[in-house]
């Protein structure tokens, strides 16, 4: 990468930490409540401001740690991000009144720092990267945080606003435990299908020097 790509690519890493720290404190203050940290989309956004905080921090960050396990968390971040933004804006929002009067924040958290962290990957990092093998990795996460929520709910953890599940699609006593085996599955599927389209299109893309 030629020197000053490498200069807008710091300053754009610089803008991503900035949006996504402002976007994570701005939800904390909305929210005023610490369950906040519980949704995915708040842990996905905090992920990305950790990771090129990281990369911010350590000036050769990329450069020496640029291994398999590097680009499998660098893939898992654009994953999660986009996954937030299309589960979110197609799904959730049908029957979600959260961010009523709050267009603006949800707007950083759901779509701006999705878009941001698209381009970063699409016009900085390099391509060719991602296996494929990474999706059981990236599944596992998954897995993880949705046992996390069932079983936090289970003995007794509540969400914001005091309700038993963070999401309705995840609500038992709401709509039975058949349905939410089928939303589980029909979500899992689309997160796995998601980080197969972002590998494959990665494979498929050349490395440039711009």
């Amino acid at each position: 990468m030629k020197k000053w790509n490498k200069k807008i690519h710091f300053v754009f890493q610089i803008l991503i930490i900035l949006i996504s720290g402002i976007a994570t404190f701005l939800n904390v203050k909305m929210f005023d409540d610490t369950k906040v940290f519980l949704y995915y989309t708040i842990i996905s956004n905090i992920f990305v401001f950790v990771f090129y905080s990281l990369s911010i921090i350590n000036i050769d960050f990329r450069k020496k740690i640029k291994t398999d396990t590097y680009y499998k968390y660098k893939g898992l971040l654009l994953l999660s991000i986009l996954f937030t933004m299309i589960i979110y804006n197609f799904i959730i929002i049908t029957n979600n009144s959260t961010y009523i009067g709050h267009g603006f924040i949800c707007s950083l958290v759901h779509l701006i720092i999705p878009l941001l962290v698209l381009i970063e990957c699409l016009f900085f990092e390099e391509k060719k990267v991602l296996k494929y093998k990474y999706l059981i990795t990236w599944g596992i996460f998954m897995m993880i945080y949705i046992i996390f929520i069932y079983t936090y709910s289970l003995f007794g953890g509540t969400f914001l606003n005091n309700s038993k599940y963070p999401y309705e699609i995840m609500n038992i006593q709401a709509i039975g435990y058949k349905q939410v085996i089928i939303n589980g599955m029909l979500i899992f599927g689309l997160y796995e299908l998601l980080g197969a389209t972002i590998i494959f299109i990665d494979n498929i893309m050349k490395n440039r020097e711009v």
